[in-house]
This record gives structure tokens, C-alpha cells and sequence, in this order.
């Protein structure tokens, strides 16, 4: 289920096969449209979200979507059997510790109240989930939210125009291939339990983004300005690599060259 109807991005990831896949448009805080999507299904994995920005500029907006849109599927498990695998985010961190949730904007308090709820929909009703924490999450489509900028970046290289990623120093990159593969993986190997597990990619600066990019596109125009993003970059292992042994994890300079294809070609590769 989107708000939309299929897209160039899903047909450039599934090619012909996007002609098999029921799709839905519909509105993840619609209980109704919910409910019509996961009929007749036994796992659910939930992507959709509201995104940092349009939580600071409309949290009640953005609490609609990210916690009540959530407990939507939630209370629809009390009433049949569906495991729920869905996105949170390392946002539940502050910018100083990776090891206990501070969240310090709307988009990371909202995504914890899921967390939290679902621990208790566990307690109270059996009804597993998993939810993964990435960062900064960059590769084919990531084109908002306030660390999509690598990508941007990508694009911007392909096009030949100036781009300036809004953030500098350290940040955890995880190319959105992997963080597939790992809700791929816990749809075949549901685990039983509420569970929130960090997800990491590669710990790097900026620059060395940066970097990647120019190694691919000798001359391309990019730069970068601006504060931290105000998450802890580094994060323990807090299960998933215990549950999920053999996740893949792409470099940079391998996720960049990937990125950059995909914009001159517009296949994901």
C-alpha cells in the first residue's frame, strides 16, 4: 500500500514482476485503507512515515502517521494472526549516546511511542514485531527527509549541478540495499518477541562521502555545510547481528557507484 499509484522507482527495483504485485493506494493513518491492505496476510513490513521535516513543521501531521498510522496495524493484529516488521529509526538517539533513546526532535520521540507500544501489544496480546533502527539511509529514491542529502548529492553528480549536503562530520551510512535485504531477512525468519534493533552501516565523515562521489565523478560540484546531524553515529549491537548473522553491509564507495548508476541509467543495479 502507497499514497500512490506505482511508481518509476518500484518498477526500476522489481522490473516486470511489478504486474504481480497487488498494490494498494491508500493512507497508512486510515484505518479502513489498512485494513483492506493487509487482508488475507500473515507479515506485514511498514515503511511508510512521515519524515523529520514534515514532523517539525506539523508534529500532530506527523503523529498521525508515524504513531497512529503504526498502532493501526497493531490493534488489527489483536484480531488475526500478523507479525509486524517495520522502519524506526536511530533518531530515537540523541546526538551524545547511542546507547539509551533521548530522542531530541518529533520524528524520533514519535517512532519511540511505536517502539514502546509495541512491547506492550507483546505483553498484552503475543503479537511479535521488529523494528529496525537506521540512520542515514542513502541510495536509489532517497530523495527527502533530512538525511537524504548523500543521495541528493549522488543525483547532483549525474546531472552536473551544484549541491551542498546540509550536514557535516560523522554519521552512520547504510545504503538502502542492505537495510532491503534485512527486513527481507526477518520476513523469513520472524522472530518471536517486541523487538528494536540498531541497524549500522559504515561510520564515516562527510567528507568522506564526499570523496566516494568524486572517486566515480571526477568533477562534480559537491560540498558540504552545516552542523552534525544530531544523532549518535555509533551504536551497539543490540541483537540484530545475533538474530540475523549473515546481513550484507556495502561500503561507500561501492553504494556510491551504485547510486550514481542508477541515476545515469535509472536501473537499479
Amino acid at each position: 500500500m502507497d499514497l500512490h499509484e506505482r511508481g518509476d522507482i518500484v518498477r526500476s527495483v522489481v522490473g516486470e514482476a511489478i504486474e504481480k504485485i497487488e498494490w494498494h493506494v491508500g493512507d497508512i493513518s486510515s484505518r479502513e485503507h489498512v485494513e483492506r491492505a493487509v487482508a488475507g496476510v500473515s507479515t506485514v513490513v511498514h515503511l511508510a512515515g512521515a519524515l523529520g521535516p514534515v514532523c517539525e513543521r506539523d508534529p500532530v501531521l506527523g503523529a498521525t502517521v508515524n504513531l497512529i498510522g503504526t498502532l493501526h496495524l497493531f490493534a488489527l493484529a489483536k484480531e488475526r494472526p500478523l507479525n509486524i516488521a517495520y522502519a524506526t529509526t536511530a533518531g530515537i538517539f540523541g546526538p551524545y549516546s547511542g546507547e539509551a533513546p533521548a530522542p531530541t526532535t518529533h520524528y524520533g520521540a514519535f517512532k519511540y511511542a511505536s517502539e514502546l507500544s509495541a512491547r506492550v501489544f507483546y505483553a498484552d496480546h503475543d503479537i511479535s514485531s521488529v523494528g529496525l533502527r537506521p540512520l542515514t539511509v542513502y541510495g536509489p529514491g532517497r530523495l527527502f527527509g533530512s538525511s537524504a542529502g548523500p543521495t541528493l548529492a549522488c543525483r547532483a553528480a549525474v546531472t552536473g549541478e551544484d549541491y551542498v549536503i546540509p550536514f557535516t562530520g560523522q554519521t552512520d551510512f547504510i545504503y538502502v540495499d542492505d537495510v532491503a535485504a534485512a527486513f527481507v531477512a526477518v520476513v523469513d525468519d520472524f522472530p518471536t518477541g517486541a523487538h528494536a534493533l540498531n541497524m549500522t552501516g559504515v561510520v564515516a565523515d562527510t567528507q568522506a562521502f564526499i570523496g566516494a562521489i568524486k572517486a566515480v565523478k571526477p568533477g562534480a560540484k559537491i560540498s558540504a555545510s552545516g552542523s552534525m546531524i544530531p544523532i549518535a553515529a555509533i551504536r551497539p549491537d543490540n541483537g540484530l547481528e545475533q538474530l540475523f548473522p549473515n546481513l550484507q553491509r556495502t561500503s561507500i564507495d561501492e553504494g556510491v557507484r551504485r547510486t550514481i548508476a542508477y541515476y545515469e541509467t535509472g536501473k537499479v543495479t
